[in-house]
């Protein structure tokens, strides 16, 4: 993994309205990952739609339709994440790696120390 996958993995979504989050490729599920990989239906069929339009009218999810797009370990998943909400402000970005889910220069080196590390490179052995 280069450097900017390894940022763009490192971004998820806060849900507030749902009327940005792609359903499929927006990582609004972190433990998930994008859930294009996770869908039972083509994930052509899905491009466009927002999580907002998973929303019943009562306000909740719409659990029989998501039980026709996801395996029911994935529809677990989305009914213990909260719902998307008009009334709420819109979806957020938010860096995984901070406590507040705030961006910090210093988190981010961090990772990207963490992944290029090689304890076998020479020039440790010289240390």
């Amino acid at each position: 993994m280069n450097h900017w996958d390894s940022i763009c993995s490192s971004i998820a979504w806060s849900v507030g309205n749902g009327l940005t989050l792609r359903l499929l490729d927006d990582v609004w599920l972190p433990s998930l990952g994008p859930l294009r990989h996770h869908t039972l239906i083509q994930a052509a069929e899905l491009a466009d739609v927002s999580i907002s339009n998973l929303v019943d009218e009562n306000g909740g999810w719409n659990i029989d339709l998501l039980a026709s797009i996801f395996p029911s370990n994935v529809v677990s998943h989305i009914l213990s994440t909260k719902c998307p909400e008009p009334s709420d402000q819109g979806d957020a970005c938010v860096w995984r790696w901070s406590s507040n889910h705030t961006f910090y220069i210093k988190s981010a080196h961090n990772l990207l120390s963490e992944s290029t590390w090689d304890s076998s490179f020479p020039i440790w052995k010289m240390i």
